[in-house]
C-alpha cells in the first residue's frame, strides 16, 4: 500500500510518504511514484488522511531521483562493505574503490561521519609527529609495508562508513544492512569457519536482524544464539546477545510514563539474576569441559566473562614510558617490550606464548584493542578518533527505540559488540567496528526522520478534522515506532 499523508501550507498542499516525490502546487499535488507513474489528487480529501508520513532526511535524495545505477552501486557497496580477502587481512577490500568515490560520500555524510573524518586527520598528523620524536629515543622505525597498512586501517573507518550511510540512503536500510552482514558472513567463513569471533557476531547480528518485529520467531534466533555462543565459548558474545534483549526492553519501557523506579528496580534484578545463572552454567559444566576449566581458572581472577586481557596490562605499561603513544609503525625498543612482558606475566597472562613476541610486539605491534592500538600509533589522535567513535555508539544504543520494528536486537547487538572491539578486539577486526558505525548512523537517520515527520504532522494537526483526529494519533504512534525502513 501507499503510504503517504497530506499537509496544507501557505504554500499549496505536501505530500509526505515512502517512494514518493512530490511537486506541491496550489490544489493539485503530482506525486511521482518510484516506478515513473504519477498520482494526480486534487484535494486533501483525497490522500487519506489515515496515513502516516515517512519523510526523508533533509540530506537525503527523494527516492525517485535515485537511479537505477546508483541503486545497484548502493547494494555492491553494502554487500562488500566488511568483506576481507586474503593478502588483504588488515582492512575490507570495498575500501579501495571507496576511496576513489570519498568526495561524494562525504558531500553527503552525516555530521557525525565528519566528525569523525576530521579526528582521522588529526589522528594522522599526531601519528606522524609523534613518529619523529620516538625514534630520536632509540625505538625503530619501520618500512612502507609496516606502516602503510597501518596508516590505510584508519582511514578506511571514516571512508568505509561514509560509504555506507551514502549507500542506505538510496536502498533500503534493512535490506542494506543484512547485504552487509551477509558479506561478513561469506568473508569469515572462508577465512575460519568458528562461531566465536567475527562469523559468531555477523550470524548473530543477520538472525536477529532478519526477524526483527516477529515476536516468538526473534527469541527462537536469540535462544539459539546464546546457546551457541555458550557452548563455543563465546561468553562476550553471548552477554552482547543477552544485553540487546535487556537494553531493548529498557528503550521500551523508558517511553512509558509511570512506574519507572520499579521497572528500573526489576531490570537490574533480572540482569543480576541471569549474570548469576550464566557464571554458575559456565563453571559447572553445563557449556562443556573446556567452558568450565577456564571459568573455574578465571573466577580466581575475578574476571568470570570476558576473560583476562593481558594485552592492557602491556599497554599500561608502554604508556607509562611513553604517554604519547609511539607514533605509525614505529617498534618499541627492548627494554620496552621487556616491561610489557614483564607487565603481562605480573597480570596472569602467558607470558612465554609466542603470541606475544609474534604477534603483539611482531613487526606490526598489535595491542588486541582498537583504543590502545590508536594510542599506540597514532597518540593523542588516535584517541581522539576512539572517543568519536564510542560516542556515535553509545547514542546508537540509546537512540534504538525508533528502529525496533527495523533491525530488533540485531542492531543493538551490532553496536554493543562495536563497543567491546573498541576495547578488546585486535586491528584486523576493523570490520565489524565499520559495522556497528555504519548501524548506529542509520539508526541515527531513522530517528531524524521519525522526528521531522512527527514535528510536521503535529504542526497540522489543526487541518485534520476531528472525527479523523484518533485514527490519525494512533497510527502515527504505531509508524513512528520503527516502521521507517
Amino acid at each position: 500500500m501507499l503510504r503517504f499523508f497530506a499537509v496544507r501550507t501557505a504554500t499549496g498542499l505536501h505530500v509526505y510518504g515512502r517512494n514518493i516525490r512530490c511537486e506541491p502546487a496550489s490544489l493539485i499535488v503530482q506525486c511521482r511514484l518510484s516506478g515513473g507513474r504519477r498520482l494526480e489528487v486534487t484535494s486533501r480529501g483525497d490522500l487519506g488522511l489515515g496515513m502516516i508520513p515517512t519523510m526523508s532526511s533533509p540530506t537525503a535524495p527523494a527516492i525517485g531521483a535515485v537511479t537505477v545505477g546508483e541503486r545497484f552501486l548502493a547494494g555492491a557497496i553494502m554487500l562488500l562493505l566488511v568483506v576481507h580477502v586474503p593478502g588483504f587481512s588488515l582492512v575490507p577490500i570495498a575500501v579501495f574503490p571507496a576511496l576513489f568515490l570519498a568526495v561524494p560520500f562525504f558531500h553527503s555524510a552525516p555530521l557525525a561521519a565528519r566528525r569523525l573524518a576530521a579526528a582521522t586527520a588529526v589522528a594522522l598528523i599526531s601519528g606522524a609527529i609523534v613518529a619523529g620524536v620516538t625514534t630520536s629515543m632509540g625505538n625503530r622505525t619501520s618500512s612502507i609495508a609496516v606502516w602503510g597498512p597501518i596508516v590505510l586501517w584508519v582511514i578506511c573507518i571514516p571512508v568505509l562508513v561514509a560509504a555506507a550511510a551514502w549507500s542506505l540512503r538510496r536502498i533500503s536500510v534493512r535490506v542494506g544492512v543484512l547485504l552487509m552482514l551477509a558479506g561478513g558472513i561469506a568473508s569469515s567463513a572462508i577465512a575460519s569457519f568458528e562461531w566465536k569471533g567475527t562469523l559468531g557476531i555477523f550470524a548473530t547480528a543477520f538472525l536477529l536482524v532478519l526477524f526483527a518485529g516477529r515476536g516468538f520467531m526473534s527469541f527462537i534466533a536469540l535462544g539459539a544464539v546464546l546457546v551457541l555462543s555458550a557452548t563455543n565459548d563465546a561468553r562476550s558474545m553471548a552477554v552482547a546477545a543477552a544485553a540487546s534483549l535487556l537494553v531493548q526492553w529498557i528503550l521500551r519501557e523508558r517511553r512509558k510514563p509511570r512506574g519507572s523506579v520499579q521497572r528500573a528496580v526489576r531490570i537490574m534484578v533480572i540482569g543480576a539474576v541471569a549474570a548469576g545463572l550464566a557464571v554458575w552454567a559456565m563453571a559447572s559444566g553445563v557449556a562443556g569441559q573446556q567452558v568450565q576449566a577456564r571459568t573455574l581458572d578465571q573466577l580466581e581472577k575475578a574476571n568470570p566473562l570476558f576473560g583476562v586481557r593481558a594485552e592492557w596490562a602491556a599497554t599500561t605499561a608502554l604508556a607509562e614510558s611513553h604517554p604519547f603513544g609511539f607514533g605509525v609503525g614505529v617498534a618499541p625498543s627492548d627494554s620496552a617490550i621487556g616491561e610489557g612482558i614483564l607487565a603481562v606475566r605480573a597480570a596472569g597472562g602467558d607470558w612465554t606464548s609466542r603470541y606475544f613476541s609474534n604477534v603483539v610486539f611482531g613487526e606490526r605491534v598489535d595491542l588486541h584493542s582498537t583504543l590502545a592500538n590508536l594510542w599506540f600509533h597514532f597518540g593523542i589522535g588516535g584517541v581522539v578518533v576512539a572517543i568519536v567513535v564510542g560516542v556515535i555508539l553509545f547514542r546508537g544504543v540509546r537512540d534504538a527505540a525508533d528502529s525496533a520494528r527495523v533491525f530488533g536486537m540485531g542492531g543493538i547487538f551490532l553496536m554493543l559488540m562495536g563497543i567491546w572491539d573498541l576495547f578488546f578486539s585486535p586491528m584486523a577486526d576493523v570490520g565489524r567496528i565499520i559495522a556497528a558505525i555504519a548501524v548506529a548512523f542509520a539508526v541515527a537517520d531513522i530517528r531524524g526522520r521519525a522526528r521531522a515527520a512527527a514535528r510536521a504532522v503535529s504542526e497540522q494537526m489543526t487541518n485534520v478534522p476531528d472525527e479523523k483526529t484518533p485514527e490519525v494519533r494512533t497510527s502515527i504512534r504505531r509508524e513512528l515506532s520503527g516502521g521507517l525502513n
